[in-house]
């Protein structure tokens, strides 16, 4: 139960009984009221301590509710039809006829309608100004140039006003003179597609919606419907948060399936597709031609300037220097050399003394195969 109060139409669409818009219609018409008294816009309630309710019925919050139906051909996107057509109603068990579809397709089109009782995630993903995107492949008459490509994203004229798509793609020929044609739409205008398509001279065989914003219609068969889970409903409701950018590359998941990027990036502006430049070099003297490849010391880490307490010695800091004929002290190793046994000469016990320098005898003679010594038996040293 939610602890802080939001405006009336709000809740109204949080209750699934209509959109943001809807509601703030009923409160004009003064259809809703709120413990009683007729409710103004600008209304603020609490669930659990008002009582709301629409033409005498109390309206309460419910759990949101999203499916995803992929539509055949055939069916109409409406609750009842005058003329008694098929509707997407008919393809949904009965309790959940109360869920309100998410835009349309047409009776011809096919592919993904998503349905939710989640008013004001509905209203964000619809409304233009936060750019959802949804993506169609129509087969098409006639083979699309460049030039008619180029004018589907400039802007086609419509008796209701210019139209655009945000990218448009030929992906090749199908049959004999129809060939596919994809496009990424952010309005959603009455047969608006398919308008664009046959204004630029390309009439549609087919219409198919892949995807609606980061919710893509995948695997599931014509006619069949499935709930989308709680990762993808979070997709939805962040799809809504803000406007896309101008020229802003949009991945379809960050953690999940990506948005489609607004048309093709453009490279001449830093990475907006999203790929890394290379990557920066430490600020080092560079090498000089013919210099051999620098390490790093092994007594790097040990006492680069660090004291015992882990802290820096202060500027200008030096060590003392050592007396004349002091011995030169022992470097702690932290424990005895370890031998990995392939060498030629055998471990030694920590507390024996070094082996004396070897005379030279004269040339070193060449050892035997590799893992034997002459003279030894033929068994590598260090091992019984």
């Amino acid at each position: 139960m939610s602890t802080e109060e939001v405006r009336l139409q709000v809740f109204l669409a949080r209750s699934g009984l209509t959109s943001r818009r809807g509601g703030e219609d009923m409160i004009r018409d003064g259809r809703v009221r709120v413990n009683g008294e007729r409710a103004e816009l600008g209304t603020k309630v609490l669930e659990g301590r008002d009582v709301v309710t629409v033409d005498g019925r109390r309206v309460a919050l419910q759990t949101p509710e999203w499916i995803a139906l992929h539509k055949p051909k055939g069916y109409v996107s409406t609750r009842d039809d005058p003329e008694g057509r098929r509707t997407v109603y008919d393809l949904l068990p009965p309790e959940l006829h109360h869920l309100f579809h998410v835009g349309r397709l047409d009776r011809d089109s096919t592919g993904l309608l998503l349905l939710t009782n989640d008013g004001e995630t509905a209203n964000l993903v619809l409304h233009p100004r936060y750019g959802t995107e949804k993506e169609y492949l129509a087969d098409v008459e006639g083979e699309p140039t460049p030039h008619t490509l180029r004018k589907l994203v400039k802007g086609v004229e419509l008796e209701d006003g210019v139209a655009h798509a945000v990218a448009a793609q030929s992906l090749g020929e199908l049959d004999d003179g129809y060939f596919q044609v994809r496009l990424i739409m952010r309005e959603g205008r009455r047969r608006e597609v398919r308008r664009m398509l046959e204004a630029v001279g390309l009439p549609v065989r087919r219409l198919f919606r892949r995807a609606f914003g980061p919710i893509e219609v995948g695997r599931l068969r014509s006619g069949h419907w499935r709930y989308l889970t709680e990762t993808e409903i979070g997709w939805l409701r962040r799809a809504g948060e803000a406007p896309p950018e101008e020229g802003e590359a949009q991945p379809r998941n960050a953690g999940g399936p990506r948005k489609r990027a607004a048309g093709p990036p453009d490279r001449s502006a830093g990475s907006p597709s999203g790929t890394r430049g290379p990557a920066k070099r430490s600020p080092e003297r560079p090498r000089r031609p013919g210099e051999p490849k620098r390490r790093p010391s092994p007594a790097a880490g040990r006492s680069s300037g660090t004291s015992d307490e882990g802290e820096a010695p202060p500027r200008g800091f030096r060590a003392p220097r050592r007396p004349e004929g002091a011995a030169r002290p022992e470097r702690s190793t932290g424990g005895p050399r370890k031998s990995s046994g392939r060498g030629r000469n055998p471990p030694r016990d920590a507390g024996e003394s070094p082996r004396p320098p070897r005379k030279s005898t004269g040339p070193r003679k060449s050892p035997g195969p590799r893992g034997k010594t002459p003279g030894r038996g033929g068994k590598p040293p260090g091992r019984a």
